[in-house]
């Protein structure tokens, strides 16, 4: 159910970012950064749920907001520091690291998923 749409949408982010970093053209990046928000638009809902139903029924919105600012705050933190690779390692570096943490993130949800959750 979920995780399969979870990673699937992971999956097809970090593809897509890869993509993103070897393009040859304008073309070919627009396609790639289309298919990475359509891998984000199928994660991003999981997520969610994932945490609504973690948290306790009366600290749920809380923690539902705490997710969306946690992914406010990797994008205000990340553009410096991605900044910086690009400087010292040239701008397809950039697409790649976000690949590898994208694909960091997806094993880490298989993980707790399958590993550390009560089965139901």
């Amino acid at each position: 159910g979920r995780l399969v749409v979870m990673i699937s949408g992971l999956s097809l982010c970090a593809g897509a970012t890869v993509f993103m970093a070897l393009a040859p053209d304008v073309s070919s990046f627009c396609i790639a950064a289309l298919l990475r928000s359509a891998g984000e638009g199928f994660a991003a809902p999981v997520i969610f749920t994932a945490t609504s139903d973690a948290a306790p029924t009366r600290h749920r919105g809380i923690a539902l907001a705490m997710a969306r600012n946690a992914g406010d705050l990797a994008y205000f933190v990340s553009a410096p520091f991605l900044g910086f690779l690009a400087d010292f390692s040239g701008s397809a570096a950039i697409p790649l690291m976000a690949a590898s943490s994208l694909t960091g993130f997806s094993s880490y949800f298989v993980y707790s998923q399958l590993i550390c959750s009560p089965r139901k």
